[in-house]
C-alpha cells in the first residue's frame, strides 16, 4: 500500500499542474462566446455584390474557359471581377468601366475611411500598414495583407485583403488568451493543431492512472476505516 501511496503522490506532483491548466483552459474556453473569440461583433459584414442588370454579365473580352473561376466581388464598395487561374493565382479586374484593367492593391488612403466604418468597437484606429508575411495569429492567410490596429481595451487587430478591403481575420487579446489556453490544452506548442501528439497522449494516460490509483486508495481507506470502527466499537461494547 505504501508503494501505491508514494506512486500516487509523485504522479500527482507531475501531472497536477497540467490538470490545473486543463481545467482553467476548459473554463475559459467554455465561458467566452466563440463569436467574441473570433471578433465577429467587432466587424461589420463586407458589402454584398450589387450589380445593375446591364453589368451583371461577364465582359465578352473574358473567356470563362481560360479561368478556373470567374466571379463578382466587392472592392470596398465597387463591384469587380475576381479571376482565379488553374494554378490558384487570383487577379482582380475593373470590369464595370471601359478600360477593363487589372487592379493594383488598395492604398492605405483608400482603405482608411472604409475600415473605420467596418470597425464596430469603441476604440480608435491607431495604425494601418502593409505586411508581407502575416504573423502566426493570422495563420491560413498565405499572401500579403494590410494590418489595422485599434486602441480598444482588447487590442483588436484586423487583417485586411489588399485588393477587396475585406476583413479576413479579427484578432484580439480575447483570441490570444484563448489561443494560449488552447495550446496548453492540447499540449501542441508549435503548430497548435495536433490533437494526437504523443505528449498529450502520455499526459492523458498519466492523468487516468492518477485518477484510478486515487480511487483505489480512497476505497482502501474507506475499508480500513470501516474495519477499524467495527473493531473499536466491538472492544468498547465488551
Amino acid at each position: 500500500m505504501r508503494i501505491w501511496m508514494k506512486l500516487h503522490k509523485w504522479i500527482g506532483v507531475l501531472i497536477g499542474i497540467q490538470v490545473l491548466l486543463w481545467i482553467a483552459g476548459g473554463l475559459y474556453m467554455s465561458a467566452v462566446p466563440l463569436n467574441w473569440v473570433h471578433g465577429k461583433p467587432l466587424v461589420a459584414p463586407h458589402p454584398a455584390v450589387e450589380l445593375a442588370d446591364s453589368s451583371n454579365t461577364i465582359p465578352y473580352t473574358i473567356n470563362p474557359a481560360d479561368w478556373h473561376r470567374v466571379e463578382w466581388t466587392m472592392r470596398i464598395e465597387q463591384p469587380v471581377l475576381k479571376l482565379t487561374d488553374f494554378d490558384g493565382h487570383t487577379v482582380f479586374m475593373d470590369a464595370t468601366s471601359n478600360t477593363q484593367q487589372m487592379l493594383e492593391p488598395l492604398s492605405v488612403e483608400q482603405l482608411l475611411a472604409f475600415i473605420k466604418r467596418q470597425y464596430l468597437g469603441n476604440g480608435n484606429l491607431q495604425s494601418m500598414y502593409w505586411v508581407e508575411q502575416p504573423p502566426a495569429e493570422a495563420s491560413g492567410i498565405q499572401f500579403p495583407v494590410y494590418t489595422a490596429q485599434f486602441d480598444d481595451w482588447i487590442n483588436t487587430t484586423f487583417y485586411i485583403h489588399p485588393y477587396t478591403g475585406q476583413v479576413l481575420k479579427v484578432r484580439s487579446d480575447i483570441w490570444r488568451l484563448f489561443d494560449i489556453f488552447w495550446m496548453l490544452h492540447i499540449m501542441d506548442y508549435e503548430t497548435r493543431d495536433n490533437f494526437n501528439n504523443p505528449l498529450l497522449i502520455i499526459a492523458a494516460i498519466i492523468a487516468l492512472f492518477f485518477t484510478v490509483t486515487g480511487m483505489v486508495l480512497t476505497v482502501s481507506w474507506i475499508r480500513r476505516s470501516l474495519r477499524y470502527n467495527r473493531t473499536w466499537y466491538g472492544k468498547k461494547s465488551t
